[in-house]
């Protein structure tokens, strides 16, 4: 994942030495394993599709890459990363997951000003509108240079309510809570 080496050998060499040494590996698109995402599915799954009017997903947060200033390929889009390539990848994960398969997707926004990267002017932000087979629609928000309020949430608008996961921690597998609220926004 993301790439699993840099060139095509060193992936050939490191996929042998897996194989030889029967040395365990994973994917890292774990958010979906957490149990707090599988009760919240378990939930989504209940709504009927023609009730999703919508869904929003904020993931905002600093990044060990961009906060420490470390120059790789996490950061540089030229090179395979940015923020839609490195933490977008997580996210189209959960909403395949979620909300099944995308049909149509677009980048209203993918910014990253390398040039800038060490002055602290920096923006590498990312707003992707999403519409998934079964009509559902929706909105990613991505943002890994945020020294403000921290937040992983996915929202999902009814007709009837509004059904939200956050996690507004330092931690991103732990911490989420799930919330229903009425169209009033007074929680259920």
């Amino acid at each position: 994942q993301k790439p699993f080496a840099v060139t095509f050998e060193k992936s050939k060499k490191y996929y042998n030495d897996i194989i030889k040494t029967n040395l365990p590996v994973s994917v890292n698109y774990n958010f979906i394993f957490l149990p707090i995402f599988i009760k919240f599915r378990k939930i989504i799954e209940k709504i009927p599709y023609n009730q999703i009017n919508k869904y929003e997903i904020k993931w905002h947060f600093q990044s060990y890459a961009y906060k420490n200033k470390v120059m790789s390929w996490r950061v540089n889009q030229k090179k395979g990363g940015g923020t839609l390539n490195n933490f977008g990848s997580h996210i189209i994960a959960i909403i395949h997951n979620f909300f099944g398969l995308a049909e149509k997707v677009d980048v209203l926004k993918n910014n990253f000003d390398w040039d800038n990267y060490f002055n602290n002017k920096y923006n590498d932000d990312v707003i992707v509108n999403v519409i998934h087979s079964n009509k559902i629609n929706g909105s990613i928000s991505i943002c890994p240079n945020v020294k403000r309020k921290k937040e992983l949430s996915i929202t999902i608008y009814t007709s009837k309510y509004r059904l939200k996961l956050i996690n507004i921690s330092n931690n991103h597998h732990s911490g989420f809570k799930i919330y229903k609220f009425k169209k009033n926004n007074k929680k259920l």
